[in-house]
């Protein structure tokens, strides 16, 4: 995939030599050019819904629109589909027409991939992921794990598609499809890149943690067109080799780069008042962290503790 620099702004924590970076120069696109109003729509008829229920190392569909192969469950059709259950190694992989529009809504997905993305998009308009609110359990979070990219929409023959990360994608088409992020609480662990878009992403809700590791070409972030974070709260820990952060965004951001620190480094986020506004202890090692929140206010200064080392940054 082809990647954008992160510019560099100053010198960053005392604990190495890191750097402060931020939004790169590419194509910003506000949401409202992205989106029609429908597109924010989260509320749904659970009867409208296409229900799919991972099962173990399967899943089950009555719909025509879904594909079903041992763990690979493809849905080839637009539409509102409504997914249960845990996939202990497999995919859900988005692949229909280029005009078609597809919701995933996920309550309480664990999904588990040993060689590519948990969720890939190879084609569509838009793909739209959320997760069901108001449950008690684990309803209302999707976690993946992957030997790959976290969340992949990228196709086409670049190298972090199925395949595993260092291999080529054997899809032969390219995906331009845009992804919308709009609520629930979405945990990552990848090996890979952690969102990985050849289009564009867009984040207006939801808790998102990533965590990737601190080795290969890859980063927390990856698109080509523009990431767009104006709702939620987002902490992400990977690399900072080829990093990028958001495009542009309606909430504070904070994006550092940390020097390479070892897995279960605490990283804390706090305002002028001593305040912990984001805080998390990476199960992978990192050099590089991406924060934002509501709470974050562009232009104002907080302080980041990565481990024993603190320093003050002005939110973007």
């Amino acid at each position: 995939m082809k990647r954008k620099k992160i510019s560099t702004f100053l010198l960053a924590l005392a604990l190495a030599s890191g750097e402060l970076f931020y939004g790169t120069a590419v194509p910003v696109f506000a949401g409202s050019e992205l989106f029609s109003d429908r597109d924010f729509e989260t509320e749904y008829q659970e009867d409208e819904c296409i229900p799919i229920v991972l099962n173990g190392n399967t899943a089950e569909c009555n719909s025509d629109g879904v594909q079903i192969s041992d763990g690979m469950i493809t849905i080839t059709a637009e539409g509102t589909y409504l997914i249960f259950g845990e996939l202990t190694n497999g995919m859900i992989i988005v692949d229909t027409e280029k005009e078609s529009k597809v919701r995933l809504i996920l309550n309480g997905v664990s999904i588990t991939s040993e060689t590519s993305a948990p969720i890939y998009v190879r084609q569509a308009d838009k793909v739209f992921i959320t997760t069901v609110n108001g449950t008690e359990n684990s309803g209302g979070e999707i976690t993946l794990t992957s030997d790959d990219d976290g969340l992949n929409a990228a196709g086409g023959v670049d190298q972090s598609g199925l395949g595993g990360p260092w291999g080529r994608d054997p899809f032969s088409g390219s995906s331009d499809g845009t992804i919308l992020i709009s609520g629930g609480t979405l945990h990552i662990t990848a090996s890979a890149d952690g969102i990985d878009a050849n289009g564009s992403l867009e984040i207006t809700g939801g808790a998102i943690t990533i965590c990737g590791p601190d080795q290969g070409d890859t980063a927390t972030l990856d698109y080509d067109t523009s990431a767009v974070i104006s709702g939620g709260t987002f902490i992400g820990t990977g690399a900072s080799g080829m990093a990028q952060t958001f495009s542009a965004s309606e909430q504070g951001v904070i994006a550092v780069n940390t020097g390479n620190l070892a897995a279960g480094t605490s990283v804390t986020l706090t305002d002028s008042q001593g305040n912990t506004l984001l805080s998390c202890e990476p199960a992978l090692s990192f050099s590089a962290v991406i924060l934002s929140s509501p709470d974050l206010i562009s232009g104002e200064t907080y302080t980041l503790t990565a481990g024993s080392a603190s320093q003050e940054f002005t939110a973007q």
